[in-house]
């Protein structure tokens, strides 16, 4: 039932009328059935009066709906039965279609029952915030919930939740969410408390791409984020959703939740019990349904009048819900499922008027975006709206819809024989279709229609938008109330009139309009419409017009006023035509101010304004076209305020959220050149997180302030390069990391778009990091570079290879130190291998030769560590000496193997020479032969023994050996035997 206190006065004083003209027209029917009826002996006269007495009737009421004629009840002190001959006396007199003795439940309308939100008395907005994700056993499960339900202390606790909590992980990922890597899903729960309403964002994305990839055991992990709401904003709603998803999966870690709990905050923070229907239109869209499905979408509107079976398919979940929605938008008020609130009341008094939103929906017909193969119950109701991507439901055997329609194909299929003629579109009603199609053809851009489906398309009424279609509608509807209105208005309030009068409504195909009489929709309509709206063509003679007030005035100026007067002032409808410059006002009006829905009109402005007034100002949803621009959204005092949409005269189109006549809070704009961007805006400015995408195909997604990019953003680049980092005045500037196509990612410190030369990191995607001083992204310099094999370098670097000194750890345990050139090991190095030996030696082209040749200029200085080295190798008595970087140390000029045999012949004397001497025993002498051209030893010249103990005597001997000499040449075969030294540090 309705609980009245949560009830304003003026709607209970309605409810009340409303069982008043019900208990009318209760008295009345037994009226006409005493008068008509007859007694069991045949007489005419009141059937059965003496012995049963009907005192006055009360209607009563099931969970919000006017019944019409009472339970019966045994019980109840006041019977209000009626016999059987009677009532059926009663039927045959009203021609009524209609069983007086509905079915028990036949206008209980449980979850879709009317009820007023607002936070205080409803609950936050946000119900919850769910994660849903797919278990490879499990299938599709809650993995997380904010805030946590409730605990389920008592049966219905558990089973309110067990309403919310079980359809959800099927229905946040349907059956083709692997056909998408992102896509988003709207639907509905209805439960014992209401209906909530859901919006979901679903991805898939590579296991690789996760910090905890082991913890998975397939190559893609699908989840979404689901937002469960008490208030119908599917579109206002998603466009917050979109972006918040994309940074959850950005965090690449799924149990960080600190993101969604915060955004529960954000959107519960949220005023939606101010916001209009303009907002809960938002994302809906039946331009698409008339693109696809051409004129026979408006054959699809007639049968869900007639609470019909209609199976909407599509392979695609966000085409298919948002078809759903998009047809049950086209009925004003519809959408809410039963939702009010202080938002949308200015829109909904005018909607009362005319007796809407029809009750469509109840406990015997349902609607439902998207079903899943858990939800088959749904075909056990008389009557259905419902999308699905699986093809296999129409194959249910207790599917049996009476049309099914194939959205991706553009295909319907009336099923139901019996009431296929009554949808048949009467000339005016294809004569409406064809004008919204051709409206639609003219105005549709594939790339404005497809960026559209997230959620902000529809806002602007231009001819051919969405909301231009639901006007359209509109008017269609309220001709047909007004003239059912009118012909119970002149007859009795029942069908059995409209029947009599049935050939004034064949605009509307009286077969279908017989079978509309036979719904619960209408029998709600025939009570709760307002009797004004009847169209007075169908008066047969003028006088008979009620004036009430109608008046006609010209003013001195030439003005001319026809409407409604109250107490001497302007209210109710009336229009106002001015001569100076041609504008004309047509609406309601309260004490000579515009007020209420009006159409102003001004040609030699090129001015139209066609929405809500209050106090003679533009106020709530309304539309206006001036110069070229248009806009269409919510108005306070005459500026853009709230949720709306502008087209402005060169093309760009915004559509989102305004305050004081400026682009404020969320939004989308698309420029004329292609470019995208959605997200925050503040005066006029992108600013705060957001999106935007660019004609050359580049994208980028974060931080704006004052419309420049600054802070932290992700670009993607056309060539597919991905950069993450900071941005400041619209350029890449500070820290940033850029990762190629080719998967390289370079991390490192940028300015004005440019990467500054310094300390960078590069991760090659074969798996080799370096870090170190770059030009360009080019190591130059000194750097470190780790190799995927093992290896690792660190040295010099010149245009991006290994040059100079540098040093080399090898996986094998080896480690080279020497200098490089062209990435290869060129010139002199030290080899130390993992057992501990160590080799010196000349490389080549990374290849270490078998045979050394170095060449000592005249002069060339010797440094004083190499001379003690020299001192040690003269010291060991060998012939051929080097030192650690391969050069000669001995005073020897070496030769062939002939020189090398008189070397030894030589020093052998010389010892024998030393040994015979006193004295000498301290120190190692040599001799040297200056003459190696012969063999002959008459001819070689003996030198006085050189004492070598110190380095001061080495460096005078070495003075007096070098000078005059050109060059000095060792050479040494380290195939033969080599030299071996004491210490191991200079093992050659």
């Amino acid at each position: 039932g309705i609980n009245a206190s949560t009830w304003d006065k003026p709607v209970c004083q309605k409810m009340a009328s409303w069982k008043s003209k019900l208990s009318d027209l209760y008295q009345r029917g037994k009226d006409a059935a005493s008068k008509l009826g007859k007694t069991q002996n045949g007489h005419h006269g009141k059937a059965s009066a003496d012995a049963h007495e009907t005192p006055d009737v009360k209607p009563s009421k099931r969970n919000g709906a006017v019944a019409l004629k009472p339970p019966r009840d045994e019980s109840d002190q006041l019977s209000d039965t009626v016999p059987e001959e009677e009532e059926a006396s009663l039927s045959k007199d009203l021609g009524e279609k209609i069983d007086l003795e509905a079915p028990p439940g036949i206008l209980d309308f449980g979850p879709y029952a009317m009820r007023h939100f607002s936070p205080q008395s409803s609950g936050s907005p946000i119900a919850y915030i769910v994660v849903v994700g797919f278990h490879h056993r499990q299938g599709p499960v809650v993995e997380f919930t904010y805030p946590s339900p409730p605990a389920a202390n008592t049966e219905q606790a558990k089973r309110e939740q067990e309403e919310i909590f079980n359809p959800i992980p099927f229905l946040a990922l349907p059956d083709a969410a692997h056909c998408s890597d992102d896509s988003f899903i709207y639907f509905v729960l209805p439960t014992s408390t209401g209906v909530l309403f859901c919006v979901g964002c679903y991805r898939q994305i590579d296991v690789s791409s996760l910090a905890n990839a082991g913890d998975y055991v397939r190559n893609k992990v699908q989840k979404a984020v689901v937002v469960v709401s008490r208030v119908p904003f599917f579109g206002s709603i998603l466009t917050r959703l979109e972006i918040v998803t994309h940074a959850y999966f950005e965090q690449k870690n799924f149990e960080s939740h600190e993101l969604l709990s915060s955004f529960y905050d954000n959107l519960n923070s949220l005023h939606f019990e101010t916001m209009d229907y303009a907002q809960i239109y938002v994302g809906l869209s039946p331009r698409r349904l008339f693109k696809v499905l051409r004129e026979k979408a408006f054959l699809l509107l007639k049968l869900l009048m007639l609470e019909g079976r209609i199976l909407i398919f599509s392979s695609t979940p966000n085409r298919v819900c948002t078809s759903v929605l998009g047809l049950v938008s086209l009925i004003p008020g519809l959408i809410t499922c039963g939702f009010r609130s202080d938002g949308i009341a200015n829109s909904q008094q005018q909607f009362d008027r005319y007796g809407l939103p029809f009750a469509a929906f109840h406990q015997d017909c349902v609607m439902h975006p998207y079903i899943s193969l858990e939800q088959m119950y749904c075909f056990t109701k008389k009557g259905y709206l419902l999308g699905t991507t699986n093809g296999m439901i129409f194959e249910h055997g207790a599917a049996k819809p009476d049309a099914a329609v194939n959205i991706d194909t553009g295909k319907i299929e009336l099923l139901n024989k019996r009431i296929s003629a009554s949808l048949s579109l009467s000339s005016k009603e294809k004569k409406i279709a064809s004008q919204i199609c051709r409206a639609v053809d003219s105005t549709w851009s594939d790339a404005v229609d497809t960026v559209s489906n997230t959620g902000q398309e529809g806002q602007s009424q231009w001819e051919g938008s969405d909301d231009w279609i639901r006007s359209e509608v509109s008017t269609y509807l309220k001709g047909l109330l007004g003239k059912v209105a009118a012909i119970m208005k002149r007859g009795t309030r029942t069908s059995a009139a409209v029947v009599e009068c049935a050939d004034r409504l064949s605009d509307y195909n009286v077969r279908w309009v017989q079978q509309w009489l036979q719904t619960v929709n209408f029998q709600q309509w025939m009570v709760l419409h307002d009797e004004s709206i009847y169209d007075q063509e169908f008066y047969d003679d003028p006088r008979n017009l009620p004036r009430n007030g109608l008046v006609t005035i010209s003013f001195p100026n030439g003005d001319e006023f026809r409407g409604e007067l109250k107490k001497g002032k302007r209210n109710g409808h009336g229009i106002y035509m001015d001569t100076n410059n041609g504008g004309r006002y047509e609406g309601g009006w309260m004490d000579d101010k515009r007020e209420g829905h009006g159409r102003l009109v001004i040609d030699s402005e090129q001015f139209l304004y066609e929405g809500d007034w209050k106090g003679d100002m533009r106020q709530g949803p309304g539309r206006l076209l001036h110069k070229g621009s248009q806009y269409n959204g919510y108005f306070i005092k005459n500026q853009f305020h709230g949720q709306g949409t502008m087209i402005d005269a060169d093309g760009n189109i915004y559509e989102g959220e305004w305050q004081n006549g400026q682009m404020h809070g969320i939004g989308k704009y698309i420029a004329k050149n292609g470019e995208v961007y959605t997200g925050e805006f503040r005066c006029n400015k992108r600013h705060g997180m957001g999106q935007c995408v660019y004609p050359d195909g580049s994208m980028y997604s974060g931080s704006w302030q004052d419309d420049k990019r600054n802070g932290e953003g992700n670009l993607v680049e056309p060539s597919g390069d991905r950069f993450e980092g900071l941005f400041r005045d619209d350029m890449k500037n500070g820290n940033g990391s850029l990762t190629t196509v080719s998967a390289d990612r370079l991390e490192g410190v940028w300015k004005d778009n440019n990467p500054m030369n310094g300390v960078w990191s590069i991760f090659y995607h074969n798996g080799d990091k370096f870090t170190g001083e770059c030009q360009y992204f080019v190591p130059q310099g000194k750097g470190t570079c780790k190799y995927e094999n093992g290896d690792a370098y660190d040295g010099s670097w010149v245009n991006g290879v290994r040059e100079g000194a540098g040093v080399c750890f090898y996986a094998n345990g080896d480690c080279f130190e020497g200098t490089f050139h062209d990435n290869s090991r060129e010139g002199r190095g030290k080899l130390t291998k993992v057992s501990g030996d160590i080799v010196e030696a000349i490389w080549e082209h990374d290849e270490m030769l078998t045979e050394t040749s170095v060449t000592w200029k005249k002069g060339d200085y010797i440094p004083p560590e190499e001379r003690n080295k020299v001192l040690q190798l003269a010291e060991s008595n060998h012939h051929n000496h080097t030192n650690s970087d391969g050069e000669i140390t001995s005073p020897f000029a070496l030769g062939d193997e002939e020189d090398l045999q008189l070397a030894d012949e030589e020093t052998a004397r010389e010892e024998e020479l030393l040994n015979s001497k006193s004295g000498t025993a301290s120190g190692t002498s040599y001799s040297h032969s200056a003459d190696h051209q012969n063999n002959n030893n008459s001819n070689t010249t003996t030198h006085e023994p050189l004492n070598l103990k110190s380095t001061e005597d080495l460096d005078k001997w070495w003075e007096g050996f070098v000078e005059g000499k050109d060059d000095v040449t060792a050479n040494i075969d380290t195939d033969n035997t080599g030299l071996r030294v004491s210490e191991s540090d200079f093992d050659i």
